[in-house]
């Protein structure tokens, strides 16, 4: 893949360039963001962006015009001499690499308007973990992902771009913890699936904090060295990854509760048809769901989630996939056939496996958490009445005892509505069979819908 990216800030130039050779760099410099702006402009006009999105794509475009202004000012100091060839060279490099980092941003960022995110649960979550110690005031802009997948778009790189921008152009400012979370196109207006959002909430706090970035590579390499030899600098590259893979799904059950479990579990569903056998898999950059879902159930059982959970016959399978032993494990499919990578991966599995650094694990999700509230003491306040709610059709919003659902509450009753309760709904709508997928797609997005509208409800009363 072609790319001018580089790595760091500011970037080296060289001594000096040809005057034609300047102007056209600055000319380039020009286009490229006089053409984000007009894109970003015309995307504005025809659509509506959820709050944080709007604000990063009006930083952008106003950025856009200062930065095509100051390129003029530079080349007028310079022709004065004012400004140093070498200084305009590298300021212009700088400018068009943050410029290049900010257009990775952009489109997904365009392409996520109102009508294809769930708005009401990003802006909960904004609220969410914006209350956090640990984050307090962050903000999430959403991006709209081709695949069948969830992530969370590293922003260490653009905060530095922004940074330096902000130094060199003196454009508008920007919110200073702004997370970028990215869900499928497939998912946009979905609730289920999407409480996966919370699993890449871990991601941006763990980047945030730099907490895993305490489990130093060299540190970590060195005290592989006795059993990986060569293999110890990625042993330990590859272990800080898996951890960081654990660390953000403990962060989202212990934020969202059981619906994150399930709604992971549903999504794995979808591509496997033994999640059992499917769970014992290790892949390069995740490990095994059997273990990911030992560690989740630590904290479910914990928070008190087992008399619900019992309910269901997926509680039952979680706790059945949770007893895989280590030896169980599968080696990623890449390494299956290569002996000496299988033992390398065995003893990488071993190590990561160690009770002492996963019990390390979970005290850093407690303490990085430890203002966080239980969900499911706020589902139990409320979960018979967003049970009867849906059994009804009716939106789970309303206030009993002075109170309305909490969204906490509504996103796991939801859940758990989705998954054991929807036939009280199918005999309140005789016309839609529960035979047929239509129908039952029919319903399932009506619910999704009614929990939305009541997120959004307890949001208008509240905030």
């Amino acid at each position: 893949m072609l790319s001018v990216q580089k790595n760091r800030f500011p970037l080296e130039s060289g001594n000096s360039l040809p005057l034609d050779m300047l102007l056209q760099k600055c000319t380039a410099g020009h286009k490229l963001v006089s053409s984000l702006r007009q894109i970003i402009a015309a995307g504005r006009a025809e659509r509506t962006y959820p709050k944080w999105s709007d604000e990063f794509l009006t930083y952008s475009e106003r950025t856009a015009v200062e930065t095509s202004a100051r390129l003029n000012e530079w080349l007028e100091s310079y022709d004065q001499g004012i400004l140093p060839v070498g200084i305009l060279s590298e300021r212009l490099s700088t400018i068009i690499h943050a410029w290049e980092l900010l257009h990775s941003f952009i489109k997904p960022v365009l392409d996520a308007d109102n009508l294809k995110v769930p708005h009401p649960l990003v802006h909960f979550l904004t609220e969410h973990i914006g209350g956090l110690r640990v984050v307090a005031g962050a903000k999430f802009v959403t991006e709209i992902s081709p695949q069948l997948n969830y992530f969370q778009h590293s922003h260490t790189d653009l905060r530095n771009a922004i940074s330096f921008l902000q130094s060199l152009v003196r454009g508008p400012a920007i919110e200073p913890r702004l997370g970028f979370l990215a869900l499928p196109c497939s998912q946009s207006r979905n609730l289920f699936t999407n409480c996966l959002l919370y699993h890449e909430v871990g991601h941006f706090i763990a980047e945030e904090t730099s907490l895993l970035a305490r489990i130093e590579i060299t540190k970590l390499s060195d005290e592989l060295e006795s059993k990986f030899g060569e293999y110890k600098r990625w042993a330990a590259s590859r272990i800080r990854r898996l951890m960081e893979e654990l660390f953000a799904d403990l962060v989202a059950v212990k934020l969202a509760g059981l619906a994150y479990t399930l709604s992971y579990m549903e999504l794995i569903r979808l591509v496997s048809d033994d999640l059992t056998q499917h769970a014992k898999r290790f892949f390069v950059d995740h490990p095994a769901d059997a273990l990911r879902f030992r560690e989740q159930l630590k904290i479910l059982e914990h928070d008190k989630w087992g008399e619900y959970g019992a309910k269901l016959p997926q509680w039952a399978e979680l706790k059945k996939i949770s007893q895989v032993t280590e030896l169980e494990y599968l080696v990623p499919k890449e390494y299956q056939n290569d002996v000496a990578m299988t033992k390398i991966w065995r003893m990488l599995i071993e190590t990561l496996c160690n009770e002492d650094r996963l019990k390390r694990l979970h005290e850093q999700v407690d303490g990085v958490l430890a203002d966080r509230e239980n969900p499911y003491e706020r589902f139990v306040e409320s979960a018979a009445e967003v049970e009867e709610c849906l059994g009804h059709g009716i939106v789970p919003s309303l206030e009993r005892g002075g109170r309305s659902p909490h969204p906490l509450a509504i996103i796991n009753g939801a859940v758990l509505f989705w998954l054991s309760g929807m036939s009280e709904l199918y005999r309140v709508v005789p016309r839609c069979s529960g035979k047929k997928v239509e129908d039952r797609a029919f319903l399932e997005n009506r619910v999704e819908m009614w929990c939305l509208k009541a997120i959004e409800d307890w949001l208008i009363r509240t905030k």
